[in-house]
Formats: C-alpha cells, structure tokens, sequence
C-alpha cells in the first residue's frame, strides 16, 4: 500500500513539472521583426535590415534592449554585446557600449520618434534607427526620416518622397517638420528637397535602391542642418516586361507547328 502511495506522488509531482514548462515558456514574448538601421560618421553601416528580435532578456515583452541584444548577436556574433547603466541623478539609461564602442555618444529612434531608454516597447514591423553623433560637444547632428520607408514599384514608376523630423512643441506636443536637403540615389546626389522637404525620384531600371540624404555644404539661415544623421528609403524595382524563356516559347511552339505542317505535306505528295 505505501509503495502504491509513493508511486501516486511521484506521479503528481511528475505531471505537474510537466504543466509548469508550458506555463513559464507563455512568459515569454513571441518574436517580431524590425527594420534596424546603424550609422556612424554620417555614413550608413547597416542599411533597414530585417532584423528578427526574440525576448533576448526574457522579461516578457519586445524592447529596444532586446532589439539592441539580437542586432550585435546577428551583424557581430555570438561574442558581441552591448551595455548600459542606470544614472539614478537623470533618472536614465546610458548605453556604455554599443557595435564595439566604448561609451559611445549615441542616440536611437523608432518610427522616427526619440526613444526614452532601451526598455521601450518595440512592435512588429517598427522601423529602429541607431547612430553615433559626429558633434559630440553640441549634438547638432540632426535626426530625420523618410516617407515613405520603402516603396515596391515597377521601371518607368516614380516615387513622392518627404524628408521629416520630429519637432517638440509644449502645446502641441510632437509634430513633424520638413527637412531641407539633397536626396541621394545609391550613394549620388539625385537633386534638392523642396521647401517642404518633397521630391519626386522615377526609377527606370530594375533593382534595389538606397534613398538617403546629405546637408547642403556651408552655413544657412533658412534652418539647413549642417550635420545630418543619414535617412533611408528602400526601393525595390521589378521589371514587369517577360525575360528569358517566357518571351521564346510562342516562337518555339510556331515552329514546332510549322515543321508538323511541311511533314504532313511531305507525306500527302508521296501518298498521290
């Protein structure tokens, strides 16, 4: 009877680990995807990648930590990490390393907006742009982003594009502003941004292309940055007209008939 007992309770004790296992993995938040951005120097290192993001820190949620852990694990390895600390004083999060750096003078944004430490939350599809200043005195690198982020087209189609950045007013709260600067193509200064920060780019080739931005050369009156944190735009170029095979095969089939058509006539004169 007492080994029967003991038996049961080992049983129980069995089946309720086996319950548990479930009930701490639902802890852990499900992983989403996001466009990752990283420049230095104003210049891009890491173009809008799609970057997968898991609970790397296992606290439940999708954070800009988690999102920072996974992109120095995918772009630097396994070895790589970044750090931060507490400054109880600013009642903020300084990141004390970050891609390799050392206390590197940084900021970071999602959907264009100023992060407040790395444990905001990240959603799926959010565009996160990280970048070391060059002004590391003043800070007067100036953060913008394009809209649209990315565009699928086909050649002979253009693209309406609007460089912004976010401007803090009390009143009103955050609202966006153009940017003026020269948009660039895959590296070569396209043209001027209008007044409000507009331009409309056509794409007759199909490819892949890096829509950015640089400031104008010299000083200005009219609020042109003279330092700009890079924006990108991803354009993504099909050509619609058939290539290869596709436009052969009709030929092929015409022939095919036409050789099938002679046969049966070849055939007809030696039957008369």
């Amino acid at each position: 009877m007492k080994k029967r007992i003991v038996s049961l309770l080992i049983v129980f004790v069995m089946l309720f680990g086996l319950m548990a296992v479930p009930a701490a993995a639902a802890d852990t938040a499900d992983p989403i995807k996001v466009y990752f951005t990283f420049a230095v120097d104003g210049a891009l290192e890491i173009t809008q990648e799609i970057l997968e993001v898991k609970d790397a820190d296992e606290d439940g949620q999708i954070t800009l930590n988690d999102v920072f852990m996974c992109a120095h694990q995918t772009f630097l390895g396994d070895a790589a990490k970044y750090e931060f600390k507490y400054n109880e004083e600013w009642d903020y999060y300084w990141i004390t390393k970050f891609m390799g750096i050392e206390n590197p003078v940084m900021g970071y944004c999602v959907n264009g907006e100023f992060s407040n430490g790395p444990f905001d939350p990240v959603a799926s599809d959010d565009y996160v742009d990280t970048y070391f200043f060059q002004d590391t005195e003043d800070y007067a690198d100036q953060y913008c982003f394009y809209e649209p982020r990315q565009a699928n087209i086909n050649t002979g189609e253009s693209v309406d594009f609007q460089l912004l950045q976010y401007q803090y007013v009390r009143a009103d709260g955050a609202i966006k502003a153009p940017v003026k600067a020269i948009l660039t193509v895959n590296g070569s200064a396209f043209d001027d941004l209008d007044d409000e920060g507009k331009l409309t780019v056509p794409f007759d080739r199909a490819g892949t292309y890096v829509v950015s931005a640089r400031a104008f050369e010299g000083e200005y009156d009219d609020g042109r940055p003279t330092l700009l944190i890079p924006p990108v735009a991803i354009v993504n170029v099909e050509d619609p007209t058939p290539t290869g095979d596709s436009g052969v095969w009709p030929f092929a089939v015409l022939g095919i008939l036409a050789m099938g058509a002679a046969a049966v006539l070849v055939l007809r004169k030696r039957n008369a």
